[in-house]
């Protein structure tokens, strides 16, 4: 693991994550002072400026120190960031590890759907299916706010995605349906109601009756 700050923004400057050189509005450049506090810091006699290493990148808003940012994201990686592990790895309390957890998952949530590329297409099948994510508040009963998602892949290239949606209305699932899925593709899904309109939407289809099987005797479909 990375040791100190210093090594930290060196790491994190070799993969473009924080600048290495900075301008003022003139145009000068500024320099990075790496003492407490570590800022981008100008001394021109016109007008002495500073700024965070931190703004307009990534970790833009955040106060985790970068060492251990980047050690979380490591076990976060490696599905070793729970509340219990953090506390004894990073000695993080565990509302900073639920509030990162968060914002990882929803980084991985905004480039999957910046790339928006079709999955699937003719002779190729792709499993889809929605869930509800909820979770209990650390230590506490209350129900935080729910979010459902609909994910589907590609049995063949492996392929997925997972876009949050507002419910599993069927026009909500169809929509992103034609959206993700390229046309002629064997679309696998249960048997909810509103994977009905599926047939009708340039796509083969067959469903799953979970409440039977896990594989369709008939068609031997199955998710």
């Amino acid at each position: 693991m990375i040791s100190d700050e210093e090594k930290a923004i060196k790491y994190l400057q070799e993969y473009n994550l924080l600048p290495t050189v900075r301008k003022r509005e003139n145009r000068h450049f500024m320099k990075l002072n790496l003492t407490n506090p570590i800022r981008w810091r100008c001394n021109l006699k016109s007008g002495r400026k500073e700024s965070g290493i931190r703004v307009n990148f990534w970790f833009d808003g955040t106060k985790l120190p970068l060492q251990k940012t980047i050690s979380f994201i490591y076990y976060w990686a490696h599905k070793q960031s729970s509340v219990e592990d953090m506390k004894r790895e990073l000695d993080l309390n565990a509302g900073t590890v639920v509030a990162w957890n968060s914002y990882l998952r929803e980084v991985c949530f905004y480039i999957e759907k910046k790339k928006e590329n079709k999955i699937g297409g003719k002779g190729l099948t792709v499993e889809v299916d929605e869930t509800l994510f909820s979770r209990r508040k650390y230590s506490c009963s209350r129900i935080l706010p729910q979010q459902w998602c609909f994910g589907e892949i590609c049995r063949e290239t492996k392929k997925y995605f997972v876009e949050p949606v507002a419910n599993r209305a069927s026009k909500i699932l169809i929509k992103v349906l034609k959206r993700r899925v390229a046309i002629e593709t064997l679309i696998i899904s249960d048997m909810w109601r509103d994977y009905s309109q599926v047939s009708d939407s340039a796509y083969e289809h067959l469903k799953v009756n979970h409440k039977y099987n896990f594989v369709d005797p008939l068609t031997i479909a199955h998710t």
